[in-house]
């Protein structure tokens, strides 16, 4: 039998690439949520700041909508979902305390300012039952008097006093001596205290 003539076989189209030569591979989809992150160290910054004075609401409030606005565009994201949802969360609760912070601020400086220029009446009122015992009083400048019984007085005092301080001391503590004392702010009594050997008395002007 004769066999046919050899045919070298033809080369068939070639691909894009060379023999042993393959296509770069497309990189693996990233895992990290960056706005997710970045929304929740801003929070935790913003949050720190938020009950400061003065600075809650210059840091908390701006800080604090710029990781709500973060953590809901990272919410989009497929990964680090969690993430973004606590920067969302830590954002609002910045921008809540700062807002409220700043409110009690700006309060209790309207009542120091108001209560400026004012005048009170201070009635300090100290008691002991047996023995002698010392009464120390006053706002910014604190006197002292011995007394036995019932000891009081009338003061008037400006607004630029914040406190009034009644301290009622027994002459002798091995007796346990029962003492009191009291502090009334424009005939209100704010404070009132009992006990033996020593007790104090602390009155707030603001708001009285």
């Amino acid at each position: 039998m004769t066999l046919p003539p050899y045919a070298p076989s033809q080369p068939g189209p070639r691909g894009p690439y060379p023999p042993g030569v393959y296509p770069p591979l497309a990189p693996p989809p990233s895992t990290t949520n960056g706005l997710g992150i970045a929304a929740l160290v801003i929070g935790i910054v913003s949050i720190l700041a938020a009950s400061i004075p003065l600075v809650g609401a210059l840091i908390g409030i701006p800080g604090g909508i710029v990781a709500v606005v973060l953590g809901l565009v990272g919410l989009r994201k497929k990964y680090g979902r969690g993430l973004a949802i606590t920067g969302t969360i830590l954002g609002a609760l910045a921008v809540v305390i700062a807002v409220v912070a700043s409110i009690a601020i700006g309060l209790f400086v309207n009542q120091v300012v108001d209560t400026v220029g004012q005048e009170y009446t201070v009635d300090y009122k100290a008691t002991v039952s047996t023995g002698r015992a010392t009464a120390t009083w006053g706002t910014s400048n604190q006197q002292s008097k011995g007394f036995g019984g019932t000891w009081t007085l009338s003061d008037t005092v400006q607004g630029t006093s914040l406190m009034a301080n009644l301290t009622v001391t027994g002459s002798n503590y091995s007796l346990d001596q029962p003492v009191s004392c009291e502090i009334k702010v424009n005939g209100h009594v704010v404070s009132s205290k009992t006990g033996t050997g020593r007790v104090n008395c602390t009155a707030p002007l603001i708001g009285q």
